[in-house]
C-alpha cells in the first residue's frame, strides 16, 4: 500500500497545572490515506479537538508523533487548513475578499478566477459583494469552506464546522461538503459527535472512547452516494456504531 498521507503514532497528551493532571489522549495510533474522508466520532469532551489540533500542528503531544507525507509535524502548515465551528470570516470584508484572503501573492486575474470558481462551487453566486452580516449562518460556513479550498490545501481539518447551525442547514451543508469532496478529493479529517453526520460524510469513521481518549474501533463506510439513510446497510453501520458507543439505536 502507498505511504499514508497522515500517520499518527502512539499519541499521548496530558495537561498539568495547579496540582492537577488530566490525561486527554492515551496511545492513539492510526493512518489516513490521500483523498480519504475520515470522521472522528466520540462523546463531547473526549479529546477529539485536542487530537485534531495536534495533527494540525497547533499543539504538541506529550508523547508520540504525527507524520504528514512522511515528515514529522512540528507546527501549522499553509497547505493544511482548519475550518472551525464558529465562523472565522472577517466582518469588514466582502465574500469575495474573504475567500481570496490567502491568494494575495497571485496575479489579480488568477486570483479573481480562483475566487469565482469557489464562489460558484459553494453556491454563493450573486453574493460576491455581500458582507458577513448580510449572510445566514450556513452561508458564512460556505464562505469559510470556500476560503479553505481556494488556497489548494492538501488536507482540511474540520472541527464540528456545522455544530452551531440549525438541523435543516446542517443537512444542506453536509450534502454540499460531500459534493465538493467528490469533486476535489481533498483529504479531510472531520470532528463530530453526531453519529448520522459521521456515516453520511465519511469513508472511514474512527470511534473514540471517553477521556482519556483511545480508539474504540475503526469502521469503514463503503456505502454509495448519495446515501440512503433508511437502507439496511446504513442502519447496520449505525447499529454497530451505537453498540460501540453504548447508546441506544432508538429512543
Amino acid at each position: 500500500m502507498d505511504r499514508p498521507k497522515i500517520d499518527v503514532r502512539d499519541l499521548w497528551k496530558r495537561f498539568d497545572g495547579q496540582g492537577t493532571s488530566i490525561e486527554v489522549l492515551s496511545g492513539v495510533s492510526f493512518q489516513v490515506h490521500d483523498g480519504e474522508f475520515v470522521c472522528f466520532l466520540g462523546p463531547s469532551g473526549s479529546g477529539k479537538t485536542t487530537l485534531l489540533q495536534i495533527i494540525g500542528g497547533f499543539d504538541a503531544p506529550s508523547r508520540g508523533e504525527v507524520l504528514v507525507d512522511g515528515e514529522v509535524v512540528a507546527g501549522p502548515h499553509p497547505k493544511r487548513i482548519f475550518v472551525f465551528q464558529e465562523s472565522g470570516i472577517f466582518p469588514w470584508l466582502q465574500v469575495r475578499q474573504n475567500i481570496g484572503l490567502g491568494l494575495g501573492e497571485l496575479p489579480p486575474l488568477e486570483r479573481k478566477r480562483i475566487v469565482s470558481h469557489y464562489i460558484e462551487m459553494v453556491g454563493l453566486s450573486g453574493f460576491e459583494a455581500a458582507y458577513p452580516h448580510e449572510l445566514s449562518g450556513g452561508m458564512k460556513q460556505r464562505v469559510q469552506v470556500a476560503r479553505a479550498l481556494a488556497v489548494n490545501p492538501d488536507v482540511l481539518y474540520m472541527d464540528e464546522p456545522f455544530g452551531a447551525l440549525d438541523s435543516l442547514t446542517r443537512l444542506k451543508m453536509r450534502a454540499e461538503l460531500v459534493r465538493i469532496w467528490e469533486r476535489e478529493r481533498r483529504t479531510i479529517l472531520f470532528v463530530t459527535h453526531d453519529i448520522d453526520e459521521a456515516i453520511q460524510l465519511a469513508t472511514t469513521v474512527i470511534v473514540f472512547t471517553p477521556r482519556p481518549t483511545r480508539i474504540q474501533t475503526v469502521i469503514e463506510v463503503p456505502l454509495p452516494r448519495p446515501r440512503d439513510l433508511e437502507s439496511p446497510a446504513y442502519l447496520a453501520i449505525k447499529e454497530q456504531i451505537c453498540q460501540e458507543m453504548g447508546v441506544p439505536l432508538r429512543i
